[in-house]
């Protein structure tokens, strides 16, 4: 049994004693990422609440609030006194109370707790929320430790107070004392070790890497991987330091960029958590399923289509199954690859050319293997099927089978590289490019095309 289940049935079975005090004592020795995923476990709103309330370390509550999922945050503020509320975001970092209010969706509940906020607080919250939320501007927090060049390492020791600070310091910032433009950062530990009497701006090391407050946010997640940072300052247009992003807010980044491509991927309009209700998960994933199985009706037409002309060769209908697989696979890895070197900001646009053709190249390649092997397979395979000899000609059909798969890998590896660029030229997704939309349309294009040389090579032969 993991801890999570135990302290969960722990604290279920204290609740029915009622017994507040013993679970104010459990609560209290928890983090809040543990109370969080105790309290979820819960059905009830009514325990659920019990457990927040019990909480009794403000700092942990508050943390705990920014933890909850939106709806748990949504019901405990709206059934809260906002000016309990404006207390416990007191105690956020400016970024986590920002998104703590936007998840809310509520302007009116929001602007009541703004307004039970202290000025400094209010003003700092309310600039976040004016920023786009896939933004610098809309990840930064406010709080950071920045000084003028002229002061000392002693005057600038001196003004770090434990009780100022709500997040923990790696680096202080340094700003030219007349223009306040960002001149470098001083980590604490270089901070602690320097002369008490040199001037900061001194020693500090000048910086070429920081995010604006419109750079968008999987763009400084890139520079957070490329340079293997903690913290980056955030600069406005005049160049002077308005907030930091700290590597817990581009871990979330990342999940969340990761769980949209997924749902793209799998053909949801975002991921179907385990607890969500029936409806709810009918609703993300039935319209791509819909639009799927029109695009899949159409391929069938494709297919009959065909079929009529070509009703006195029914081996022919074994192998559009075959084309269609290899050539969505095919198209599914091109896009894949293509997709990751896009996210990772890896390829420039100039060397979109040279990756198309190499892709190309390497369907045409990886078809004329593939092709040979299925039309060795079908040249040895159907004779056998059809002793009778009452079948099409076997090195006819190999002929079909190779051209088929040739041609239908190397027109998939194209698209598969094509609609990732087309989609980010676009400003769109490109994950997109693979999902089960295009990967449907890589089948009918892939069936279409075998039936196409099966019709040509047949009128030639025959």
């Amino acid at each position: 049994m993991s801890n999570q289940q135990i302290w969960f049935e722990r604290i279920s079975s204290l609740l029915e004693e009622e017994d507040d005090k013993q679970i104010k004592e459990e609560l209290l020795a928890l983090e809040p990422a543990d109370i969080e995923e105790v309290i979820s476990q819960f059905d009830s709103f009514k325990e659920q609440r019990t457990v927040f309330r019990l909480t009794e370390d403000t700092e942990k509550r508050a943390e705990l609030l920014s933890l909850l999922e939106d709806d748990l945050k949504i019901k405990l503020a709206e059934n809260a006194d906002p000016k309990n509320v404006a207390r416990l975001i007191e105690e956020m970092a400016s970024d986590d109370a920002a998104d703590f209010l936007a998840d809310l969706e509520n302007d009116t509940l929001i602007k009541e707790i703004l307004t039970h906020l202290e000025d400094e607080v209010r003003q700092d919250i309310t600039k976040l929320l004016s920023f786009d939320e896939e933004s610098g501007g809309g990840i930064m927090t406010s709080e950071l430790c920045a000084f003028p060049d002229n002061l000392t390492v002693k005057d600038v020791l001196n003004s770090l107070q434990p009780e100022t600070l709500k997040d923990p310091v790696m680096y202080i910032y340094v700003i030219d004392s007349v223009s306040k433009h960002f001149q470098g950062a001083i980590s604490l530990i270089d901070l602690i070790n320097a002369n008490p009497d040199e001037k900061v701006g001194e020693i500090a090391e000048p910086s070429s890497i920081w995010a604006s407050l419109d750079e968008d946010r999987e763009k400084i997640a890139a520079k957070f991987r490329k340079y293997n940072l903690w913290v980056m300052p955030v600069l406005d247009h005049r160049n002077q330091i308005v907030g930091r992003i700290t590597v817990d807010d581009i871990l979330d980044i990342s999940i969340d960029e990761a769980d949209e491509d997924i749902a793209i991927m799998t053909g949801t309009s975002e991921v179907v958590s385990h607890d969500a209700n029936l409806m709810e998960a009918i609703r993300l994933r039935l319209p791509w399923l819909v639009v799927t199985l029109l695009l899949a009706l159409t391929n069938a037409f494709v297919i009959g289509h065909f079929l009529k002309s070509l009703d006195k060769f029914i081996v022919l209908a074994a192998f559009p199954t075959v084309i269609a697989a290899m050539g969505g696979n095919t198209g599914m890895q091109a896009a894949t690859v293509f997709i990751r070197e896009l996210a990772l900001e890896k390829i420039l646009p100039e060397e979109f050319n040279s990756l198309i053709l190499r892709e190309t190249l390497s369907g045409l390649l990886m078809g004329i293997v593939c092709g040979l092997i299925a039309a060795v397979i079908a040249y040895i395979g159907i004779p056998l099927l059809y002793a009778d000899g009452n079948s099409l000609d076997p090195f006819i059909l190999a002929k079909i089978i190779f051209f088929s798969v040739c041609f239908g890998m190397t027109t998939a590896s194209l698209i598969g590289t094509l609609i990732p660029i087309m989609l980010r030229k676009g400003g769109l997704d490109p994950a997109v490019a693979a999902g089960p939309f295009v990967t449907t349309m890589n089948d009918i294009l892939s069936s279409f095309i075998y039936f196409l040389i099966a019709t040509t090579l047949l009128k030639v032969f025959l």
